[in-house]
This record gives structure tokens, C-alpha cells and sequence, in this order.
């Protein structure tokens, strides 16, 4: 015992002086300072009418936050702090030490493990006390409505049960898989497929039909314990006051799953104890037989044979050096040969395969359907699976690739060769970026499997192409040029994967906490939302100058790590010639035109985003709407429409639109009206009004109109309120990729009533300008507020009529509320007049080039590539029109129709005759049982 506690005594020093260490710690103190803000907190529907918010301070927070962040931020720190102990000492030499030494080999490994598990420990403990400081000591103002009272219990009993467990399961098992293999790639392999495995399925994946045996063992396997606490206790909202008041309790299943990992950590400490001792007094049999034949590889254990020699011809060289290009094909060649022995590639790409197998097999839609996969939303759907894990790859790569030429010596025969040293770190990145290749190449083939096994979507390899090719490739190229960059400047192992680490959590932070844009989101998480219809339409142009910037960054990281590269060893007088002010201006001007490129690209990509329909422009419009108009027209009764009727000009390639208008608006209360208010879109342009057919000028409060007739109205007296506007909708690009509710796009429109996307709102839309620093709780209710007249959440409690005249491109079909009248086409342009045949409280339009299946008195309009599921659908709404006009009331309207739209929104909306359902919730849903 004494001698474990010296070695874990002088470890344990030694870790408290490691920059690794305490940049981990700064990362926690940084996502809790973050967190705090409530990003991880429990959404209770209490709140929302007017209820106590949820406690960040909570025991259930607390363990949330715990089961989420144990596994995801300290897996990979835990994993490179234990499974790199034995390699390193191996580098070093140590083991020529514990030769001459009465040191056991158990002593020795023991002392090892229970140092660097008691260094998790204290962070984690760390961890614990920065929570407490900054949610209690600090006092943020941001947090009072979060904060309940301290109890040192919420914050020590989920630390113990959710944190401990799943360290020493990690740390142990990463330990074990450094001590026998000795391969650094395959230490880091535990805490990626756990990570791939826990918040891609057993954290996120757990339909209604879910067998509940099935999903038990599932909340057994997890290694965070997430599973369990959700499914137990937060999937079914208990009340804000139960998650702010009640102890956490713990069943048997959860207790067996804590010993569980316990008991795997440690007996792998044991196994790494047995093969140490067994390998460290001597060679294992079996090298002598290698050794007859040829060389066997130490890193990899591969016998390379013994070249035969020729004639001395043969041993001849050319003297002109290598250009660049053949430089960097040759060291690419090289690393590639080398990599293939890499045990790395044979367990990253199966778990590729099993992930992209299980993820997309298990995708569910709306109300836990099972989904129909096509090849565009198979490529869409792993991009952020692909993006993390050989992200991960290409790092441990490029980091092993540039310390195994020192560790093994080779280092001082490579850089005394004439092949530039662009063209050695260039290659090294080239040959990294290759293994992602080999990896989308596994990943294809799983969704090749998919689609096979699905039997029902034709494969098409045009998807994978532009979404994998164009998005993946060029994230691949800079991250491996950025750890390369990393790599050359910092010279050691660790603070290189420390601080790369550190970027990718980062950079998930700020995506998980939406404080992400266009211009920060090199890894292009999230961004793309495949439509079949027509792919790619909404943030195009954003994605490609977010591509081509990602590029020039990556050409100015190779760069800069050619500009740290050292190919001899530093010493003082060297460090100094490089400060002098003449050196520094050199190397900048060399470096200035890899700078000019990210900066010019960034700036224009940063400036459309800020114009865009999402930027900071039209947030800070919002806010004025709403600053202007929330105290003087929240809650004011509003006149009704009783008819509308628009003259909509479509043009979907341009998005451009253009409205001409008018509404009969009366006053259906028995209180007169003396003012009405319309809001208009911010993207309106060339705007005028007209009142009882005469142009007018009304008030205009950050686009609220007001309009003020001679009179006020009576009950039932009315007045025509005329507009014509025209613009581009969606005006840009959106925020950080995703989708938009409402369109105009080549491949379809989707216009509401529910927003001022083509025409007027009546009233204050209290929603608008209203973001985290302004939210309120929602309205607090008497007894008996459902006495009376309630005003609907959607629409207008006065039905009224409606006609609809739209033109646009003859190749258009255009679906509005009500009954065809008139469909006329001239000069390649159709014309469409739709009325309304029975009033109505809501309309729409909607247009698309579709193929159709007519019923009784039903259509469905549908994309021509998705006809899998129409009939069932067809059968569906026939028999709603027949047997809901038997059982509850006659169906008012001739025609019932469904139009499918872009999957740029994934909702369906019921409108009165003229349903919108997206395509990816109901066209593309698997027909089977489950369904």
C-alpha cells in the first residue's frame, strides 16, 4: 500500500501541474457559466400559465445535467487521461526503470488508476462547488426566477450516483484498452462510440410503441443514466412543484446499472494489471518467427517483408528535389499505406455502419411514426453523425500521424529530407481527410442497406454527392488542417487534443444554446433540411459561401502550420530572431493573402445574414413593432373581416410576390370601433392603402397601421380597406440553415393567414419582437374565463368569404380555400380564381407541380416521386368526408384537398378545404402496423 500511494502520490502532482487538466477545468467552469441561463433546464408545462418556473437548483436538474454532461464533455478527457498513461510511459522508457525496482507490476498499475481516477474525482468535485458558486454565491439577476434554496444534497447525490459510476467506467475500461493494445486511436474509440450510441438512440429514440421491455434494457445500458431519469420521471410532466420540491428516489434497474459500470471499470483495471505483469518482464512468443521472414511493425504489429536488393543501380536517387505536388502525393501515399494497418479504421467503420443502420431503421416522424427513408434524407440524416465522428478520427490521425515520427524516431531522417514541409503537413492532412473518405464510403453502403432492405425507394446517388462531397469534404479539409495548425505551434500531444476538444465543445455549446450563425458554424451542423421537391432552395447561397470560406480557412490553417512547423528543435536564440519586428512583418505580409480570402468571404456571408428575413436588422424591426404597440394594442378587441378578396402574382424562381387587395371589415360587438389596426410585413415594399376605395394614409407604428375611419364603427357597419404591396419572401437566407414555415420557392409555395406573409393581420401580434429578454408569462386566467365569447387562438371567430385570384408560371398548379372557378392559361402564365363556398376563418395558398388522385370528393396533389402511400391516403380522407359529415356534421365545402409541400417545414395545417402537409410527415411514412 505504501508504494501504491507514492505512485499515485507523484501522479497526482504531476496532474495538478498538466495544462491538460486545467484547460478541462476552465471548459466547466465556461459551459456552467452557461448553462445557467437555463438551456438544460426542466421544461414543466406549469409554467406556461402563469406557474413557478423549474429550479435549476433542483435535485432533478441537478441530475439531468449530470447524466447529460458526465458522458459528453468529461468522456473523451477521462478517456485520453487514463488510456494514455501506459503508452506514454512506454515513450518514455519507464519500463527499463521498473526492471531494476521491487515494484509490482500491480502496485505500479493500481497507483497509476486510482491517481488519475482521484484527478476525475476532484474535478468533478470542482465541478460540483463552481455550480454552487455561480448558481447561489453569484447571484445573477438572470437566475432568480430559477433558483430555489440551497441544499447541498441536490447538488452531492446526483454527482455521486449520475458522475462516479460513469468515470470509473470510462477510466477503467480506457485504461485497460491502453494497457493492451498500446494504441492510442483505440483508446479514444470507447468514449466516441459511447457518445454515438447514448445522443444519437438511447438518449433521443423512444417511440409510443416501444416494447417496455425493450426500452428497460435500454435505460440498463445507458452509461449516463439520461435514459433512465427521463423516462422515469420527466417523459410525463409531474408538475414544476414536484421537480423543484421532491427527493430523487432510485429503483433496482437504476441501482444495477450504477454497479454495473463499477464493476466493468474496475475488473478492466484488473485485466490491464494481468497483461502488464505478463508483458513486462519480457517479449511475448511469437516475434522470433516474424523476425525470420521480415521486420514486424511495432505500432501495428504487421511483418513487413524484407525488400530484395538488385543491382546498386538500384539504390540510386534523383537528385532534383520533390515539387510541391508530388510531395504532397508522396507523403500522402505514404500515410495512407501506413494507415491501413491502423486498427482505428476496422472499429470506426462498423460502428459507422451499425449507427447509420440503427439511426435510420429507428427514425421516427410526428406522433412516433416510423419514416420512409429516400437517399436525400438518408445523406441529410447522418451528416451530423458523420460530421462528429470522423471530425474525432481525423484529429486522433492527425495528432498520432505528427508524434509518431518522434516517438519512434524517424522524425530526424524525415525532416532532414527535400520535401517541403507544406507538402509533409499537407499530405498528412490529405491522407487523414482520405480516412473520412473510407468512412462516408461505409456509411454509404449502410444506406444502400437501408434502402434495400426497405424494398420501396429507389437509391439515387446524387444526394450523397452534393450534400456529402460539398458540405462534408470541405469540414473534413479545415479540421484537419486546423489540428495540424494546432499540432506545429503547441508540439505536444495532449494540449493539442485538449484544445481542439475544446472547439468542438465550443462550437456544440454554441449550437445547443442557438447562438449560432451562418458565419461560426464551420462544421455545418444542422443546417441542411432535404426536400425531394427541390433540394437546397432555401440557403443556397449561404451554403455556398459558408463552403467556400470553410476552404480558404483551411488553406490559411496549412499555412500557418507550415509557418509553426519546426523541423529542428528551438533554441533562445532563435525565439528571439523570430520576434524582431522584421521577422514578424515578413511572415505577416507571407500570411496576409491566406487571411484576405476567410475575411472577404466571412464579411459578405456575416452582412446577408444580418439583412436576412432572421438577421439582426429585421430582429431589431420586431422589437420596434413590439416596443411601439404592446402596451396600447395587447388584448384590444378588434373589428372582423367579412370578406376578402386578393389578387396574388406569383413568381417562385425569384420569390418575388405581389399583392393587390382589399378587406370589408365590420364590427360584429356591440361596443363601436374607432380605430382598426392591420400589421403588415416587414418585407413589404411599394406599400399603399386605400379606405372606401380612396388612397389613405394611415399611422403608421412600426407597422402596425392604424386606420381611422370618418365615423366609428356601429354593430354590423363596415368599411373596405385596400393594400398593394409586392417583395421576396423569404427576403435572404435564414439565421443558421434550418427551414421556414412559410415560402416562395422553385420547388413550391406555402402562404398563410396566420402571418403578414401576403397579406394584412387584423389586430396586434403580440408573438412578434418577443425573444428572452423581453418573454412574459402567459396570462393568469380567473375561474370563469371559459364563460362568455373566447376569441380562438387561430383565425377569426367570425367566419367570412373569400376570393383568391393568383397567377403564376402555367407549369404551377395553385390550391387555395373554396371551390376552381376559373383556371385559365396565356402566354405561358395560368391564372386560377378560387371563392370560397361556405365562409371560412382562416385561408391559405399553396402551389406546387404536382400529379393528383382524385376521389369522390377529394384530391390529393402530391410530388410525383412520392407515390408510395396516396391510396391509403386517399381511403382516409374519403372516409373522413363520409363518416365525421354522419357523425358529427355535414361537411360544408364541395372538395376536400391535401397538398404536399417542401419538407422546409415539417407540419401539417388543416384549412378549410385546402389542407398543407409536408412530405416529410405523411408521404414519406413507412405503412406498416406501428403506423
Amino acid at each position: 500500500m505504501g508504494r501504491i500511494w507514492q505512485v499515485a502520490r507523484l501522479d497526482m502532482i504531476h496532474n495538478a501541474r498538466r495544462f491538460f487538466f486545467w484547460f478541462w477545468m476552465s471548459i466547466i467552469v465556461f459551459l456552467t457559466w452557461g448553462l445557467a441561463s437555463g438551456t438544460t433546464r426542466i421544461g414543466s408545462g406549469d409554467a406556461s400559465v402563469g406557474g413557478t418556473e423549474a429550479w435549476m437548483t433542483s435535485e432533478f436538474s441537478v441530475g439531468m445535467q449530470m447524466s447529460m454532461l458526465v458522458l459528453l464533455i468529461y468522456g473523451f478527457f477521462v478517456a485520453v487521461g487514463a488510456g494514455m498513461i501506459i503508452i506514454r510511459d512506454g515513450e518514455l522508457g519507464v519500463g527499463e526503470i521498473l526492471h531494476g525496482t521491487s515494484l509490482s507490476a500491480g502496485e505500479y498499475v493500481w497507483g497509476r488508476f486510482l491517481a488519475v481516477t482521484a484527478t476525475f474525482l476532484v474535478i468533478l468535485g470542482l465541478h460540483v462547488l463552481c455550480m454552487i458558486v455561480i448558481y447561489h454565491v453569484l447571484n445573477r439577476p438572470s437566475m432568480d426566477d430559477m433558483r430555489g434554496p440551497f441544499h447541498l444534497v441536490n447538488y452531492v447525490r446526483p454527482a455521486i450516483v449520475f458522475g462516479v459510476p460513469t468515470i470509473v467506467f470510462i477510466a477503467g475500461t480506457s485504461f485497460a484498452v491502453g494497457t493492451v493494445t498500446r494504441k492510442p486511436i483505440l483508446v479514444f474509440f470507447l468514449p466516441v462510440a459511447l457518445i454515438i450510441a447514448a445522443a444519437f438512440f438511447l438518449w433521443n429514440w423512444s417511440p409510443s410503441w416501444l416494447d417496455p421491455g425493450v426500452n428497460r434494457l435500454l435505460m440498463f445500458l445507458d452509461p449516463g443514466g439520461f435514459r433512465w431519469l427521463n423516462e422515469t420521471y420527466l417523459k410525463v410532466d409531474r408538475g414544476v412543484d414536484f421537480y423543484n420540491q421532491a427527493p430523487m428516489s432510485f429503483d433496482g434497474l437504476f441501482i444495477a446499472n450504477r454497479l454495473m459500470l463499477l464493476t466493468l471499470g474496475l475488473g478492466a483495471v484488473g485485466l490491464a494489471q494481468w497483461r502488464f505483469a505478463r508483458d513486462l518482464r519480457g517479449v511475448r512468443h511469437g516475434k522470433a518467427t516474424a523476425a525470420a521472414t521480415g521486420d514486424a511493425d511495432d505500432e501495428t504489429g504487421v511483418v513487413m517483408p524484407v525488400a530484395n536488393v538488385g543491382s546498386i543501380s538500384t539504390l540510386c536517387t534523383a537528385v532534383r528535389p520533390p515539387g510541391f505536388v508530388r510531395g504532397v502525393i508522396e507523403v500522402a501515399r505514404f500515410e495512407v499505406r501506413e494507415l491501413r494497418h491502423h486498427p482505428g479504421l476496422y472499429l470506426f467503420a462498423p460502428l459507422i455502419l451499425i449507427q447509420t443502420l440503427g439511426t435510420m431503421f429507428l427514425a421516427v416522424g410526428s406522433f412516433g411514426t416510423p419514416l420512409l427513408q429516400t437517399s436525400g434524407t438518408l445523406a441529410v440524416g447522418t451528416m451530423n453523425t458523420l460530421t462528429l465522428l470522423i471530425c474525432l478520427l481525423i484529429q486522433f490521425y492527425t495528432v498520432e500521424s505528427v508524434q509518431r515520427d518522434r516517438n519512434t524516431g524517424a522524425a530526424a531522417m524525415i525532416y532532414a529530407t527535400p520535401v517541403r514541409s507544406a507538402s509533409l503537413l499537407l499530405g498528412k492532412s490529405v491522407a487523414n481527410v482520405l480516412v473520412g473518405g473510407v468512412i462516408l464510403l461505409a456509411a454509404l453502403f449502410a444506406c444502400m442497406l437501408v434502402l434495400v432492405i426497405q424494398g420501396t425507394v429507389p437509391l439515387s446517388l446524387g444526394p450523397f454527392l452534393v450534400v456529402w462531397g460539398l458540405v462534408l469534404v470541405p469540414t473534413f479539409l479545415v479540421w484537419s488542417a486546423f489540428v495540424m495548425a494546432v499540432a506545429a505551434l503547441l508540439r505536444n500531444r495532449y494540449v493539442t487534443h485538449a484544445l481542439c476538444l475544446g472547439v468542438l465543445i465550443l462550437t456544440g455549446y454554441k449550437q445547443l444554446t442557438g447562438k449560432m450563425n451562418w458565419v461560426g458554424n464551420w462544421d455545418a451542423w444542422s443546417v441542411i433540411r432535404w426536400s425531394d421537391m427541390g433540394p437546397l432552395e432555401l440557403n443556397r447561397t449561404a451554403l455556398v459561401l459558408n463552403r467556400l470560406m470553410v476552404i480558404s480557412l483551411a488553406a490559411l490553417f496549412v499555412a500557418l502550420a507550415v509557418r509553426f512547423f519546426s523541423r529542428r528543435d528551438f533554441d533562445a536564440s532563435r525565439i528571439v530572431h523570430r520576434l524582431q519586428p522584421r521577422s514578424l512583418l515578413v511572415g505577416g505580409l507571407r500570411l496576409l493573402p491566406f487571411v484576405v480570402v476567410p475575411l472577404v468571404l466571412g464579411g459578405w456571408l456575416y452582412t446577408a445574414v444580418s439583412n436576412g428575413f432572421q438577421g439582426e436588422r429585421m430582429k431589431q424591426r420586431e422589437k420596434d413593432y413590439w416596443r411601439d404597440n404592446t402596451a396600447t394594442w395587447r388584448d384590444v378587441p378588434v373589428p372582423a373581416i367579412a370578406a376578402v378578396d386578393i389578387d396574388l402574382e406569383l413568381e417562385p424562381r425569384e420569390r418575388w410576390f405581389k399583392t393587390n387587395g382589399s378587406y370589408e371589415i365590420y364590427n360584429p360587438r356591440a361596443e363601436p370601433v374607432a380605430r382598426i389596426p392591420l400589421s403588415a410585413g416587414l418585407h413589404w415594399e411599394n406599400l399603399r392603402w386605400t379606405l372606401n376605395g380612396e388612397p389613405y394614409e394611415p399611422e403608421d407604428r412600426s407597422r402596425l397601421f392604424i386606420f381611422t375611419p370618418p365615423a366609428p364603427l356601429g354593430p354590423d357597419e363596415r368599411v373596405k380597406i385596400g393594400f398593394s404591396f409586392e417583395g421576396r419572401y423569404p427576403n435572404g437566407f435564414t439565421e443558421n440553415g434550418g427551414g421556414a414555415s412559410e415560402f416562395i420557392l422553385p420547388s413550391g409555395v406555402v402562404l398563410t393567414s396566420f402571418s403578414a406573409s401576403f397579406a394584412p393581420i387584423v389586430g396586434y401580434l403580440e408573438e412578434v419582437g418577443v425573444d428572452e429578454d423581453n418573454e412574459y408569462e402567459q396570462r393568469v386566467y380567473p375561474d370563469d374565463f371559459h364563460e362568455g365569447i373566447t376569441d380562438p387562438a387561430f383565425g377569426s371567430a367570425w367566419p367570412f368569404t373569400t376570393r383568391l385570384r393568383i397567377t403564376g408560371p402555367a407549369e404551377y398548379t395553385y390550391n387555395s380555400v373554396g371551390v376552381l372557378v376559373s383556371d385559365v392559361v396565356e402566354d405561358g402564365r395560368r391564372t386560377v380564381v378560387w371563392e370560397s363556398d361556405h365562409p371560412v376563418s382562416i385561408f391559405n395558398v399553396v402551389a406546387g407541380r404536382w400529379d393528383v388522385h382524385r376521389g369522390d370528393r377529394t384530391a390529393i396533389f402530391y410530388h410525383a416521386g412520392h407515390p408510395y402511400n396516396i391510396q391509403e391516403m386517399s381511403e382516409a380522407v374519403e372516409g373522413a368526408v363520409r363518416w365525421y359529415s354522419q357523425w358529427f356534421h355535414p361537411y360544408p365545402w364541395q372538395e376536400l384537398k391535401i397538398s404536399e409541400f417542401p419538407n422546409y417545414a415539417s407540419y401539417a395545417q388543416g384549412f378549410a378545404t385546402n389542407i398543407t402537409f409536408s412530405e416529410g410527415i405523411g408521404f414519406l411514412t413507412k405503412s406498416d402496423p406501428k403506423t
